[in-house]
C-alpha cells in the first residue's frame, strides 16, 4: 500500500517550476496496493496504499541522491566520507549492510534492478520521478526489499521531442559541475534516445596542517545514462539502457574525535577508485487489459584501490588496502492484468546471480602487515511472486501478496596472514515464504485510511573482511510489521495531511560493525523492535506559494542482544545509525513569472554509532538549511544558492573502531547556469 506523492516542494538544490514533461506520458497499471495519488497538486483519489513517497521532478534540473533522501521522513544516510564507499542507509530503522549480503533497500532504475543503494550514480539527472516504498515490500518487486525500495524513473525517449540542456555550476571548495542532456529521435524511425552526461569535482574543505598539498577530501566523479527505445515486430516495444559511473576520490576524510572540525595533520594521502557499468534490455507488450514485460541486466562494479590511512597515534598509522569486483546478472518476467474495473493482479519471476571477489591487506604503515586475504563469494536468488487487489465497493478495497524465494551463498576465503589457511564455510541455502496484506477504506470524501501487514526476510551471508573465523558467517534477518495510514485532503484540495504509525519486529537484525584495528563484519542481534510515526503536511497557499512540512519519530531498540565478541548486553539500547527524530520544511515561492525562491531545512536528532550508545561515539543534533534564488526565462536559467546555512559543522559518521569522525559538508555558495537549446 503505497502513498504516492507528486510534490512541487522538491528535495533538490535547484528547483524549477513543476511543469509537466512534454510527451513523457506513461501508461501504467495500478499496483495492487491502495493510496491517494497526487499529481502536481492536482489531487484525485486513486487506488494505492499509504507508505510511499513520490517526487515528480522537472527535467531541467539535476538532483543528487542525498538531496532526494532529505525529503523522505525516516530515511537516513550515515555518510562515512568517501562518496563511493561505506554509506549506511536506513529506512524506518532497518539498515543495509553494503558488502556482504543482499541490501535491505532495493533500487530500480527504469525497471532495472541495481546492485544496491550505494552503487548507483549519485547525480540523478534526466529524472522524471523518484518513489520511496517504505517498509517491507516482499511482493511488489522482484528484487528483495525487506526494508523498502527506491524506484527511479528517468525521462522516456520520445521521437516527437528534440531537446538539449547544458548545465554548469561553480562554487566554493573548488566546486565544479557540468552536465548535458539530449533527447531526440533516431533518423526518421520511431526509435528515440535520451542521453545524460555529468562530471563533478570538489576539493578544499579539509585543512591539512601537515601537508596542504595533500588532496584530502577531493572528489572527482563522472557518469552518464543512455536509453534507446524502439518498436519491433507485433507491437512489441524494446528498450536498451546503459548507465556508468567513475569515481576518483582522495583520502577518506577521517578526523580524530579530539581534533577541530575539518582539520587533520597528515603527511600521507589515501585513494579510492570506483567504476561501474550496467547494461539492460527490456521487452514489453501491452494488451487491452494487461501487460507482459521482460528485463535482463548485467552490472560490473569494482572498487580498487581503496586505500585508507588513519593515524592511530603519531607513530602508528593504520594502512588498509581493499579491492573488490562485483558482477551481477538479473532476469525478471512480469505479467500484470486488470480484467475488470474492480480488480487487478500481477505475477512475476525473478533470478539474480552475483559473483564477488576481492583482496584485503591491513597493517601498521611501514611496520608490519597483520592481515592479508583474498576471497570469492557467490550469491544466487530465485523468487516467484504474486499479488492482487479487489475493490469490494466504492469505499473498501483489499489485497494480498505472496513471495516464494530461494537464496544460496557460497564463500571461499584464503588467508595468508595471520596464518595460511583455507576457509570454506558451509554454503547457506534457504527457502522462505513472505507476504503482505492490506485493507483500505474511504471513510469520507476527505479521509481515507488503510492497514498493512507484512512478513519478509533478508538472507544471511559472510563477512569477507575479517580474519576471525567465527565472525565470518552471519544469519538471516526476518521482519514482521504492521502499519496504519490515514490521509486527509480538504475540499479545495489545497491542504493535505498524511499520518502513518507502524511497528516492526526484526529477528536476527544484521548490525554493521565499522573498521576496528583488524576487522570489519556483521553480527546478528537477536531481537529488535522499531516503532514510530510519520506525518507530512502540505499547503498550497495560492498559485505562487506552497509549503511542506514532514516529521518522523523512529524508536529502534534492542529487545534482546548480547555482543558475541565481548558478552556485553546491549538490551534496551538504541540501534546504531538511526536518528529518533527527523524533520524537514520546504518552501517554494514564485515571486514573479521568471524569479522564484526555494528554501529547504532539515533537522535530525542525535545518531549513535555503536551499540553501547556512549557519548563519545554519538553524533549530536544538527540542522541543515539551504536557500536558492532562481531566474528562468525562455531557454536561460540562473540559480544562486547557499547550502548548509544553519550548522556549519556537524558529524555525519563516527568510526567506532578507531575513534575517528567524518564531518558533514561545510557551508557552500554556488551559481548555476543552464541553457535549453
Amino acid at each position: 500500500m503505497n502513498i504516492t506523492r507528486f510534490s512541487k516542494l522538491l528535495a533538490t538544490t535547484s528547483i524549477a517550476s513543476l511543469s509537466p514533461l512534454i510527451g513523457d506520458e506513461v501508461t501504467q497499471l495500478e499496483p495492487f496496493n491502495v493510496s491517494t495519488s497526487y499529481n502536481s497538486f492536482d489531487k484525485s483519489f486513486g487506488n494505492r496504499g499509504a507508505d510511499s513517497l513520490q517526487l515528480q521532478l522537472p527535467v531541467d534540473t539535476h538532483v543528487s541522491f542525498e538531496d532526494a533522501m532529505n525529503a523522505v521522513p525516516a530515511f537516513h544516510n550515515a555518510d562515512s566520507g568517501a562518496a563511493s564507499f561505506g554509506n549506511i542507509y536506513s529506512f524506518r530503522g532497518s539498515a543495509n549492510t553494503p558488502f556482504f549480503g543482499p541490501s535491505s533497500i532495493a533500487v530500480y532504475i527504469d525497471g532495472v534492478p541495481g546492485l544496491d543503494a550505494r552503487a548507483f550514480p549519485e547525480e540523478l539527472g534526466t529524472l522524471k520521478s523518484l518513489e520511496f516504498l517504505k517498509g517491507g515490500q516482499p511482493s511488489q518487486i522482484g528484487q528483495p526489499a525487506n526494508a523498502g525500495a527506491i524506484l527511479i524513473e528517468t525521462v522516456t525517449p520520445d521521437p516527437s521531442i528534440s531537446r538539449n540542456i547544458a548545465t554548469v555550476e561553480v562554487g566554493t571548495d573548488n566546486l565544479l559541475f557540468g552536465s548535458l542532456f539530449s533527447q531526440n529521435s533516431i533518423g526518421n524511425s520511431d526509435a528515440a534516445y535520451s542521453l545524460y552526461l555529468y562530471e563533478s569535482r570538489s576539493d578544499g574543505f579539509i585543512n591539512n596542517q601537515e601537508d596542504p598539498n595533500s588532496n584530502i577530501g577531493e572528489k572527482k566523479h563522472r557518469g552518464g545514462y543512455l536509453r534507446i527505445t524502439a518498436p519491433i515486430v507485433h507491437e512489441i516495444e524494446s528498450e536498451l539502457s546503459v548507465s556508468w559511473k567513475q569515481a576518483r576520490d582522495g583520502e577518506q576524510a577521517y578526523i580524530p574525535l579530539s581534533n577541530d572540525d575539518f582539520t587533520v595533520s597528515k603527511t600521507f594521502d589515501g585513494d579510492t577508485h570506483q567504476d561501474s557499468i550496467t547494461t539492460a534490455v527490456k521487452l514489453f507488450k501491452k494488451f487491452d487489459n494487461s501487460k507482459v514485460s521482460w528485463v535482463s541486466s548485467y552490472t560490473d562494479w569494482e572498487i580498487g584501490p581503496y586505500t585508507t590511512l588513519m593515524a592511530l597515534s603519531p607513530e602508528f598509522v593504520l594502512d588498509s588496502d581493499l579491492s573488490q569486483e562485483n558482477q551481477q546478472w538479473t532476469h525478471e518476467l512480469t505479467y500484470a492484468a486488470s480484467p475488470t474495473g474492480s480488480a487487478n493482479w500481477e505475477i512475476g519471476a525473478y533470478s539474480q546471480r552475483r559473483d564477488i571477489s576481492g583482496e584485503t591487506s591491513r597493517g601498521i604503515y611501514n611496520f608490519f602487515v597483520f592481515e592479508q586475504s583474498e576471497f570469492s563469494h557467490t550469491t544466487e536468488i530465485t523468487a516467484l511472486r504474486a499479488n492482487g487487489r479487489i475493490k469490494i465497493n466504492e469505499a473498501l478495497a483489499t489485497g494480498l501478496g505472496l513471495r516464494l524465494e530461494n537464496s544460496s551463498q557460497e564463500l571461499i576465503r584464503n588467508s595468508t596472514i595471520p596464518e595460511p589457511d583455507s576457509n570454506e564455510p558451509t554454503p547457506k541455502d534457504k527457502n522462505s515464504l513472505q507476504g503482505d496484506y492490506f485493507i483500505s477504506a474511504k471513510l469520507s470524501d476527505n479521509i481515507s485510511s488503510s492497514v498493512r501487514m507484512f512478513l519478509t526476510e533478508k538472507a544471511g551471508g559472510y563477512s569477507t573482511y575479517t580474519s576471525v573465523e567465527e565472525l565470518i558467517p552471519f544469519d538471516r534477518e526476518r521482519s514482521r510489521g504492521i502499519e496504519l495510514n490515514t490521509e486527509w485532503l480538504n475540499n479545495e484540495q489545497t491542504i493535505g495531511l498524511d499520518v502513518s504509525i507502524y511497528t516492526t519486529q526484526i529477528f536476527g537484525c544484521q548490525i554493521e560493525r565499522s573498521f576496528t584495528e583488524s576487522d570489519y563484519y556483521v553480527v546478528n542481534a537477536d531481537e529488535v523492535r522499531s516503532t514510530g510515526g510519520e506525518m507530512m503536511l502540505w499547503w498550497q497557499a495560492n498559485e505562487d506559494l506552497n509549503l511542506q512540512f514532514s516529521h518522523a519519530y523512529t524508536n529502534t531498540e534492542f529487545e534482546h542482544y548480547i555482543d558475541p565478541t565481548t558478552g556485553v548486553s546491549y538490551t534496551g539500547n538504541q540501534v546504531p545509525y538511526v536518528p529518533r527524530r527527523s524533520s524537514s520544511i520546504n518552501i517554494n515561492y514564485q515571486i514573479n513569472p521568471i524569479i522564484s525562491l526555494q528554501n529547504r531545512w532539515t533537522f535530525n536528532s542525535e545518531v549513535y554509532f555503536h551499540e553501547d550508545n556512549s557519548s563519545d561515539l554519538t553524533a549530536g543534533d544538527y540542522s541543515i538549511g539551504e536557500i536558492w534564488l532562481r531566474y528562468k526565462k525562455d531557454s536561460l536559467g540562473i540559480d544562486l544558492g547557499i547550502r548548509n546555512l544553519l550548522d556549519e559543522t556537524y558529524i555525519s559518521f563516527i568510526n567506532a573502531g578507531v575513534f575517528q569522525k567524518v564531518n558533514g559538508n561545510p557551508r557552500q555558495a554556488s551559481v548555476k547556469l543552464s541553457l535549453d537549446f
